[in-house]
């Protein structure tokens, strides 16, 4: 591997356990391909592993007043009907057509006649 400086912000990241953050700066920083700041991150996080300097992992961030963060839970799925399994929402919750074809028809005829005057 070819001696180059790496920038604090690179270590720091390295240090906190942030490896892709730390090969994205790296390769703003260098220029350096996709490969060669993987490898370069992967041999300073061995390197800095051995002499102890990397931190523990650390929890989640805590969210305001030092709680943690609040998970959205996700809304549950209706179960599918039987006679619809498999069918796409737009089949199954489709709305009428025949009155909006109806009125558009109205709405048709009383343009065209207004027009006709």
């Amino acid at each position: 591997m070819e001696s180059t400086k790496v920038s604090e912000k690179v270590l720091m990241h390295i240090r906190a356990g942030r490896k892709i953050a730390a090969i994205k700066t790296l390769r703003e920083e260098q220029g350096f391909g996709l490969k060669m700041a993987k490898d370069m991150v992967d041999h300073l996080s061995r390197s800095l592993r051995e002499a102890n300097v990397v931190e523990e992992e650390r929890p989640l961030a805590m969210g305001e007043g030092g709680k943690p963060p609040v998970k959205r839970q996700r809304r549950k799925q209706p179960a599918p009907d039987s006679n619809h399994a498999g069918m796409p929402d737009y089949v199954v919750k489709r709305r009428p057509v025949l009155p909006q074809i109806i009125a558009f028809l109205v709405f048709v005829a009383f343009v065209y006649s207004f027009l006709n005057r």
